[in-house]
């Protein structure tokens, strides 16, 4: 490991924010879910920073592996994405990471997300994991991250690849990986995989999926009945914690708070003037730009089909493996972003006419080639086959410093104003 000195401050500083936002919550009057996301998520962290001391192995990985493999075995998952999109909002030490990115040789053209994980990975920033696995799934960034992990820490690892399109053939390789990456975490770990237990953490995920899909039909309903931020909550949870009795607990608190309103015809504010699709991530760094645009604007989110238009897939018994795997070929941003184009424009346009939207922001993450690169075929298919515009906002992630938060609204406001000319 390269890194001199291990220093965990900020790590045990990010559960502390984490925690406290979760007690805030609770006190107040907000959204029970709101209070169960924090929990959640600081709980996850503690449970990485504690692994050891319980002498439970950690197992680092990346994006869009699947995380009911490792609560099935009883290791503890590190994400190391949400890890890094989660410590900066919570610190706001966005310069420091950055700054130690640079120093690292990372250039701004980067994915901010990988600069704060290599920043965390060469400084010691976060626990020393005892594995990592690692894949090029959604985001080819994350094999670079993997590798940069593995050289820095000295860490045993294991590279998880999947094949672009669902066919027999295709489907059975990467059921084949799944294996090869189940010896690996047995032979590194010295646990073995209880497929009885396999099959119980599906169950899970199986139900964690249905409530999801429904959430998604009642966003539908005009007027909306969630928050624009509660989906950014509900993609990070998935991510964490899919197959997990909390996650399948966080999303059953959703549902309930939508269908509520939902059956008494209400939204979640006092007039609705906008309803806008979205694509890709907002920044980060800045979830109450959302809260701004639905309390302030008018302007709900109701649709964000790259992460909550799920493709078909229902869990089979039968064969638990097998269907964990075809599972990860319907999972939103998987569908839309690991290969051919084809799912990403059809489910674009397919929920712009279901949840009748007005308009789509496409947020376009200065640092993503995966995601810029498809904007013009997406919005072209939006315009010509919906006849709704697109208003792409150039933005980052993670760092603050790229746009500022009154450009992003300046456009923003604009953009809402041509809408509400072109319904006059």
């Amino acid at each position: 490991m390269k890194a001199s000195v291990v220093d965990l401050s900020r790590f045990d500083g990010m559960i502390e924010v984490l925690e406290g936002i979760a007690g805030h919550r609770r006190r107040g009057t907000g959204y029970p879910s709101d209070v169960l996301y924090y929990d959640l998520v600081a709980a996850y962290y503690r449970r990485v920073r504690q692994a050891h001391e319980e002498g439970k192995p950690v197992v680092a990985h990346s994006i869009m592996l699947p995380t009911e493999l490792f609560i099935a075995m009883d290791v503890v998952p590190l994400h190391l994405e949400c890890l890094a999109t989660t410590l900066p909002p919570s610190l706001k030490n966005y310069e420091e990471l950055f700054a130690a990115a640079r120093g690292f040789g990372l250039p701004s053209e980067v994915c901010s997300t990988h600069r704060v994980m290599a920043a965390l990975f060469a400084q010691g920033w976060m626990p020393r994991p005892d594995a990592l696995v690692y894949s090029h799934q959604a985001c080819d960034s994350s094999v670079k991250s993997g590798g940069l992990l593995k050289e820095l820490y000295g860490l045993p690892s294991h590279f998880v690849e999947r094949p672009y399109r669902l066919t027999e053939n295709q489907a059975e390789y990467y059921v084949q990986e799944l294996r090869e990456m189940v010896s690996f975490l047995e032979r590194i770990t010295y646990r073995r995989l209880d497929y009885d237990r396999l099959a119980e953490v599906m169950e899970e995920s199986q139900r964690q999926v249905e409530l999801h899909r429904e959430i998604y039909r009642l966003r539908s309903l005009v007027p909306t009945p969630m928050p624009n931020r509660r989906g950014c909550q509900m993609v990070n949870v998935y991510w964490l914690a899919s197959g997990s009795p909390e996650a399948v607990a966080y999303f059953h608190a959703v549902h309930n708070e939508v269908r509520e309103l939902a059956d008494t015809g209400k939204g979640v504010i006092p007039e609705e003037r906008f309803r806008i699709m979205t694509l890709f991530n907002p920044p980060t760094h800045n979830w109450k730009l959302l809260d701004w645009l639905q309390q302030d604007q008018g302007a709900s989110i109701v649709a964000n089909p790259y992460y909550h238009h799920w493709g078909e897939w229902r869990y089979d018994p039968i064969d638990p493996l097998r269907s964990l795997a075809i599972k990860y070929f319907a999972t939103p941003v998987m569908r839309q972003m690991h290969g051919p184009l084809d799912e990403a424009v059809a489910d674009s346009v397919a929920d712009a006419v279901s949840h009748r939207a007005q308009g789509a922001i496409y947020w376009a993450n200065i640092g993503c080639p995966q995601t810029c690169a498809i904007i013009r075929t997406v919005r072209d298919a939006l315009r010509d086959r919906v006849g709704i515009p697109t208003l792409v906002l150039d933005c980052d992630y993670l760092d603050p410093s790229v746009v500022s938060e009154d450009d992003l609204k300046d456009k923003l406001e604009a953009f809402l104003d041509s809408l509400g000319d072109a319904r006059r």
